[in-house]
């Protein structure tokens, strides 16, 4: 049993040929790329999460309840924590590739991150 395929007489596209014109386009035809001058880092993705810590401000809600430091604010710190295991970082340590990130001081809203010692020092007590 041999199975031929079926052309319609009104069906025009079988019988009719592309032309040369209409199937190349011509080499020199390239797009132009233009790049703006920005200083966006490796860590730019953190723009989403900088939103989303915003909308909810649950880590800051979670902390009100305790007294703030001299200079680094506990919910600061645990927001430090979160971006740092968001990044991928499991060390404390490992924070010194980042340190002086501008991205990552703009999401924690820091101008310098605290010392792996600070970090270290704060009384977090589970269950207070």
């Amino acid at each position: 049993m041999e199975v031929r395929p079926t052309i319609q007489p009104n069906d025009t596209s079988a019988a009719m040929k592309i032309s040369k014109r209409a199937a190349l386009r011509a080499i020199g035809s390239r797009p132009t790329l233009r790049f703006q001058e920005q200083a966006l880092t490796s860590f730019s993705g953190l723009v989403l999460f900088q939103a989303l810590f915003k909308q909810l401000n649950l880590v800051r809600r979670c902390f009100r309840h305790r007294p703030a430091t001299v200079i680094y604010p506990l919910h600061r710190i645990v927001l430090l924590l979160v971006v740092h295991l968001l990044l991928g970082f499991r060390c404390l340590r490992e924070s010194r590739f980042y340190a002086k990130d501008p991205m990552i001081q703009r999401v924690l809203g820091l101008v310098r991150l605290p010392d792996v010692a600070t970090i270290s020092r704060q009384n977090v007590h589970v269950g207070e």
